[in-house]
């Protein structure tokens, strides 16, 4: 179930995030979502895109390098 509290415009994430992930860097991460694997924390209501922040956190969670 999704949490309306937890959703952020790119703008809104991008601000939140600062400095460490642009919103130039958060646009191409969504324009590649469906490759990067993203696609799971997008919600599109009409034409405008927000961004489940329990679920982009996974994600980027999921990004980690880990030592072998």
């Amino acid at each position: 179930m999704i949490n309306y509290l937890n959703l952020r415009t790119v703008s809104q994430l991008a601000k939140e995030a600062s400095p460490a992930i642009t919103a130039s860097k958060l646009r191409w991460w969504l324009f590649h979502a469906e490759e990067n694997g993203l696609n799971h924390a997008i919600v599109k209501i009409g034409g405008r895109l927000y961004i489940d922040c329990d679920q982009f956190n996974v994600w980027l969670e999921a990004q980690r390098i880990r030592k072998r």
